[in-house]
């Protein structure tokens, strides 16, 4: 199962200094607990096994559903042009990937995860970026069997993990 992550209005223009990495990591394994960088930049993770069509960054319009991590109870909806990571069944992330949902969050039974790390100063933090990818691939590689690192940008909005 291929998931496709799309930057929504990065063609438009929406976000145009936006860069995001999203690090995919299959056959996870033997890990007791995730991988972290050592950057302030906003990280977040959803288990593809989780996820329902294609991810799609865009604004909320206010009719979406959100179930906040470990609160599986709650159910939150995002304020119209909020960004949010949504899918085909709800809303996977608010305030950029700031907040994780439940449904998606990754456990020890997860094997096909993508890790997700981004700016929205992509001139500024291009580098910091690219750099925290290379490390988080690097402490993912003795846990998977295979790992790849896309990055979506107003120019390239379309990454297939």
């Amino acid at each position: 199962m291929a998931t496709a992550f799309r930057l929504a209005h990065g063609v438009a223009g929406a976000f145009p200094d936006t860069l995001i990495a999203v690090v995919t990591a299959t056959g996870l394994r033997g890990r007791e607990s995730g991988p972290a960088t050592t950057t302030a930049l906003p990280a977040g993770a959803f288990d593809l096994d989780q996820v329902t069509g294609d991810v799609e960054i865009r604004y909320a319009d206010g009719s979406e559903s959100f179930t906040p991590l470990g609160e599986p109870g709650t159910v939150e909806t995002p304020k119209p042009g909020e960004v949010i990571y949504t899918d085909t069944t709800d809303v996977l992330t608010r305030h950029w990937n700031h907040r994780d949902a439940h449904r998606t969050r990754v456990t020890e039974d997860s094997t096909r995860v993508a890790f997700v790390l981004e700016t929205v100063a992509a001139a500024r933090d291009e580098q910091l970026l690219k750099t925290a990818a290379g490390d988080l691939q690097a402490l993912l590689q003795p846990h998977c069997d295979s790992s790849t690192v896309h990055y979506l940008s107003p120019a390239h909005p379309d990454a297939t993990a």
